[in-house]
């Protein structure tokens, strides 16, 4: 992952895959993000930016829509809902290490 901090991004496209963005400015940007490799967005400053989702977060946002439509409003926005709820893992691999860590915090 490569690391950005502390740099001003303005009336730029910025592919958010792979990289790692601390204590940016992003104005008037294009934000994208493709869902192909892991995204970290620390405290930067996000000003009229447009959002925009490729490949594989593209159809993964038009799946949801769809089970939001297709389910009806109430039991889709549930649904949909209920997945911010869920733990979050992450996995990480190269030609050597596989990583996987979790948002699950245990309480002892």
């Amino acid at each position: 992952m490569i690391t950005n901090v502390g740099n001003v991004y303005e009336s730029t496209k910025v592919v958010l895959d792979g990289n790692s963005f601390q204590g940016c400015k992003f104005k008037n940007c294009i934000l994208e993000f493709g869902a192909t490799a892991p995204v970290s967005l620390i405290s930067n400053e996000i000003n009229n930016c447009q959002w925009v989702f490729s490949g594989p977060a593209a159809m993964t946002i038009n799946f949801l829509r769809s089970i939001s439509r297709d389910a009806g409003t109430e039991l889709g926005t549930r649904l949909i809902q209920s997945l911010f709820d869920m733990p979050v893992f992450v996995v990480e691999a190269d030609e050597k290490n596989l990583n996987v860590t979790s948002n699950v915090q245990a309480t002892v």
